[in-house]
């Protein structure tokens, strides 16, 4: 990439490789809103590590529950499994 300008020539922008936990739960018909969508940035992370989460109503009751870390991260201690367990327990 570097060598050869390939980014410059295109306007590529740079990649971001990331690690995905994601749950698929049922929920009460009542709670429950088909086509619903929400994203969000940062927490349960924290603010110098980039990702962020979603969850999705899709059919059925179901909801799909997940969270994305940025391989990049700095703290060597940090278990995206553990943060995912954060946000689940929310």
């Amino acid at each position: 990439m570097k060598k050869y300008n390939l980014r410059e020539k295109v306007q590529g922008q740079h990649q971001t490789y990331a690690l995905g936990i994601k749950e698929v739960w049922e929920i009460d018909s009542s709670k429950h809103e088909p086509g619903h969508v929400l994203h969000t940035l940062g927490w349960p992370l924290d603010n110098k590590t980039h990702g962020g989460s979603f969850l999705y109503h899709t059919k059925d009751r179901q909801v799909s529950l997940g969270l994305l870390v940025a391989l990049n991260y700095h703290n060597p201690f940090l278990n995206p499994y553990e943060e995912f367990q954060l946000l689940c327990a929310c």
